[in-house]
């Protein structure tokens, strides 16, 4: 019959690049989603044993470490598992050097040890791409054609029969379906979540804080968690560029691409290099006599000296005490400390040294939960006022039990009696 008559024909001699781009086709998808399962187990399994005192920042990026590592393993383990399936398929004659015959309806894969046919309505997906075609079958068996080995006669007969046949049999797979989402609109969606993404960080940074019980002074350095949703702008970049390539335009996703991953990327570099900066904790013995209690020894310092403030040669010092039980003993040592007083035992005056310098719970205009030192060091007192007017060097303490944080402002102010 007609239907039976060979169209056309080409000659497959399968090498290992070829089998190797091959079946990566479906070896990526595994690969992908065995990282995907892995990641979740990391991340689950970090937070399930995660210690107190674990700093989140730490934490993430040797999860980020882990999955890298993970990945490139996968990966090479991907590759020896091509490697040995290409040898052990050379070694058995398994289909690495066929024929392929095209037929009106079907076309058929014959071999020195095989013959199948497959008829074209039976294809469920296709993907044409740069460099070959490439069919899919219900039951995940993938059939890749190289243009290479294809006359322009046949690249014509098979878009013109056998992807049309496909698109008409099927709409669940096909990319031309119109059940499938359209390009324009998938654009149109990608490019709203890009624009939505800094607002979705800032989400993710609070969500973050807030867990980690951080104090607002330090809230600026979890802005690292900007890299969670960074990969969405560049994922619209990438679209962009694919897509532009088969005629759509795609100019806002690439413009909003790059506009946020920059803006993304700024406040990451602030949030891990910027003010105020980590010190090491062996350095708050400087202040241990002014703290006039016994410090904990375990724990994390942060330090900020700034160049534009109200105050005169104004910096910061902030600490978090991590270990539990130290965290106890000092905080009973300040509730016993005379020179340490809450904020309704705050003299008025006193209050004037005050203003402006704490933020957040320790705000003097706040109740909080909070105790308040105030030494001047020119008279070596607490919570007292110069007698004559004068420059003075002023540390300002405020320490917020229900963060486990300590805040030293040290500033000149001129005092005026």
């Amino acid at each position: 019959m007609e239907k039976d008559k060979k169209l056309y024909s080409i000659n497959v001699n399968v090498n290992f690049d070829d089998y190797k781009r091959n079946i990566e086709v479906i070896n990526n998808r595994k690969l992908w989603k065995r990282l995907l399962i892995t990641a979740i187990i990391i991340i689950v399994l970090s937070f399930l044993l995660k210690e107190n005192n674990s700093d989140i920042s730490t934490l993430v990026a040797r999860d980020v470490i882990y999955i890298i590592i993970a990945y490139f393993v996968f990966k090479s383990f991907k590759k020896k598992a091509i490697k040995r399936d290409y040898n052990f398929s050379l070694a058995n004659g398994n289909q690495l050097n066929y024929k392929i015959y095209f037929y009106e309806d079907f076309l058929e894969i014959k071999s020195d040890s095989m013959s199948n046919k497959i008829q074209y309505k039976d294809i469920v997906k296709f993907k044409d791409e740069d460099y070959s075609f490439s069919f899919f079958l219900d039951n995940a068996q993938v059939l890749i054609i190289s243009k290479e080995l294809c006359s322009a006669e046949l690249i014509t007969f098979i878009c013109n029969n056998i992807i049309n046949s496909a698109t008409r049999s099927t709409t669940r797979f096909s990319e031309d379906s119109s059940k499938q989402l359209n390009p324009k609109v998938f654009l149109l969606l990608i490019f709203i979540l890009t624009v939505a993404t800094p607002w979705i960080g800032l989400s993710i940074w609070g969500i973050i804080a807030e867990y980690v019980n951080a104090p607002i002074q330090l809230s600026i350095k979890y802005g690292w968690t900007f890299i969670f949703v960074l990969p969405i702008p560049i994922i619209s970049i990438i679209l962009g560029h694919r897509y532009k390539k088969r005629g759509y335009k795609c100019k806002k996703n690439i413009i909003a691409g790059r506009i946020v991953s920059i803006l993304l990327i700024i406040n990451i570099i602030i949030a891990i290099f910027g003010l105020p900066a980590k010190q090491n904790y062996s350095k708050i013995s400087n202040y241990s006599p002014i703290i006039n209690v016994d410090l904990p020894s375990q724990g994390k310092m942060y330090f900020a000296k700034y160049t534009e403030s109200p105050l005169s040669n104004h910096q910061s010092v902030f600490i978090i005490f991590t270990n539990d039980n130290e965290i106890k003993k000092f905080s009973q040592d300040i509730s016993n400390n005379d020179n340490w007083i809450t904020q309704e035992n705050i003299n008025s005056k006193i209050k004037i040294l005050l203003t402006d310098v704490f933020i957040g719970d320790c705000n003097t205009y706040l109740s909080g939960n909070c105790k308040y030192s105030v030494y001047i060091e020119n008279i070596k007192e607490y919570n007292t006022l110069p007698e004559e007017t004068g420059t003075y060097h002023v540390y300002a303490m405020a320490y917020d039990y229900s963060k486990n944080f300590l805040d030293i402002e040290e500033y000149q102010y001129d005092y005026v009696d």
